[in-house]
């Protein structure tokens, strides 16, 4: 399986995951912005953070 920023870069509509309680659906790319927003200042590479 590749990593989570390649999956989610070929497939960003898809769901990431789905709120168990509420149904919510949350696609990789919402997932995406949500990481990059909180944490602006860790550069991501192969999974590694710099």
């Amino acid at each position: 399986m590749p990593h989570f920023s390649a999956y989610a870069a070929e497939t960003p509509d898809r769901p990431a995951y789905i709120m168990a309680n509420s149904g919510e659906v949350v696609t990789y790319s919402s997932v995406r912005s949500q990481i990059e927003s909180d944490c602006p200042f860790v550069e991501i590479v192969g999974g590694q953070a710099r």
